[in-house]
Order: C-alpha cells, then structure tokens, then sequence
C-alpha cells in the first residue's frame, strides 16, 4: 500500500510543470548547502529511513520531521525531530535539533560562496541522552550553471565533557535535467573515527516541492547503513 501511495503521489508531482531552482536543497545525509530559504517562506521536511546496525544485527526505521523558515533573506531557522523503531518495536523520541544559519552575500559573488551556522543537537543513544553544539563553516563554488561542490567544516562541542570533535564533510551536485540531479556526500568524524559516503538524487519539480532518496554507507567507526527518503514542499 505505501508502495503504490508514493508511485501515484510521484506521478501526480511529475505532471507539473519543470522546477528550475538552483542548488538550495541541503543534501540527503544534512550537508548544509550556502543558499537559505526566501524572508517568510516556510518549508516542511518528512524524511523515511531504513536501515540496518552492523555491530547489532538489528534493523531499524526512523521517521524524521522537520520544518525551515528564513528570517530574512540571508538568515533562516531550522528545527527536526526524529522518531525511531526496531522491527517489532515501539517508537520512541531519539533525538532532535534546532539550527541557524547566514550566509554572506549573493551566490557567486565571490570566488567562493560562504556561510555560517550553530546547531543544538540531541542525540539518545544507549538510554542516555548526549548534547552537543555545532558551529560550521560552510564553503560553496558552482563550477558552473548546473554543477556544485560544498564543503562543511564543523566543530562538535559535547556539553557533558566539552570536548570538541572535529568533522568534515563535502556533497557534489550536477543537474542532469532541470528535474534530475545526480550527486553524493561524504562525512567523516576525526575524533570518532568514523564516516559516511552516500550517493543520491533530486527530483526537483515546480511549486518548490522535492523528492530526495539515496543510500549511507557507513565506513570505519560507523556500523550503521541506511536507505533514506525525503519529501520538502516550500510555502
């Protein structure tokens, strides 16, 4: 039934008219992009997980909702929730965040574009919740109309021990149609010692509604695999 519910909703979405906005979209595993949503314009986020604890042997779904809004035109607010369950399990509050970001200046007015954001964080692993700020730079260059690299420089600040862990992570993006494009990330954490790549695509239509799946492969460190889709509609 959920199968034949998103065949029909992608249906619907692919007979409006083409979609020609430019790299906005954070990509699929939260590599924030230098573009921030319009003064007042409001987006939900719903985003589906799959996935699978290597070191656990144990399946998993997440349901993750999240909702942005610019403050104005350079500065926006974000927030997420997440819900999460073993096969056969209750759901239950696993973490959440809340962020803001700015950006200086318009895309391509400089070599390269740059922005910067502070994330709370919550995390519960183990029964045990972790908290953590998150200040990042983030760095974009579009090599040209429809081709772009970002980069995420961040410093994890734990508020248990204050420690800070620092990671990376850079997502390329190239539009194939001005519904289509093709792209991936990857994160790496140096203190944790532990990473993700995860290759994805766009399916950007009119009315400022997106669909986003892809697949994390966790590598090193990270046991963890997932399937992930998100739907972003902007009001």
């Amino acid at each position: 039934m959920v199968k034949k519910l998103a065949l029909v909703t992608m249906l619907i979405i692919a007979t409006f008219p083409l979609s020609v906005s430019s790299h906005r979209d954070d990509y699929l595993d939260e590599t924030f992009v230098f573009l921030t949503l319009q003064r007042m314009e409001f987006e939900p986020e719903y985003w589906f997980d799959y996935g699978y604890l290597r070191n656990q042997n144990q399946r998993f779904f997440r349901n993750n909702i999240a909702a942005e809004y610019g403050i104005t035109e350079h500065w926006m607010i974000d927030g997420r929730g997440t819900l999460q369950s073993g096969i056969g399990q209750n759901s239950f509050f696993s973490g959440g965040r809340i962020e803001t970001r700015f950006r200086f200046g318009e895309e391509n007015e400089m070599p390269v574009d740059m922005a910067a954001s502070m994330e709370f964080s919550s995390v519960k692993e183990i029964n045990e919740w972790h908290y953590a700020l998150e200040p990042k730079l983030i760095l974009s260059k579009d090599f040209s109309e429809n081709t772009n690299f970002t980069l995420n420089l961040t410093e994890e600040i734990s508020l248990h021990n204050h420690k800070g862990s620092f990671n990376a992570a850079a997502g390329f993006r190239q539009h194939i149609t001005n519904i289509v494009r093709l792209g991936a990330e990857a994160k790496y954490d140096f203190e944790e010692k532990n990473g993700s790549l995860v290759p994805q695509i766009w399916f950007a239509f009119a009315h400022d509604i997106t669909f986003i799946t892809g697949f994390s492969k966790g590598f090193e460190n990270n046991k963890t695999n997932f399937v992930r889709g998100a739907f972003e509609v902007g009001f």
